[in-house]
């Protein structure tokens, strides 16, 4: 596993994606990573939505001014 400083040293910018699912098992712990981060005063503020389907994410990208 990186240490902080090797992960903000390694860190990158993506700027191309490639049509790959990703894998249920990869999703999944990201999302209990995200569900670990901390909030203040523990409020957990957020929700997650994990869109797969090609119709959806083209809705999400109209509702975002076109970011992709």
């Amino acid at each position: 596993m990186l240490t902080v400083w090797e992960a903000i040293q390694q860190r990158r910018s993506i700027r191309r994606y490639t049509d790959e699912d990703v894998p249920d098992e990869m999703i999944d712990q990201l999302l209990e990573a995200a569900r670990l981060a901390p909030s203040g005063g523990n409020a957990q503020p957020w929700r997650f939505i994990v869109a797969r389907d090609q119709k959806v994410k083209e809705d999400i990208c109209q509702l975002s001014y076109g970011q992709r």
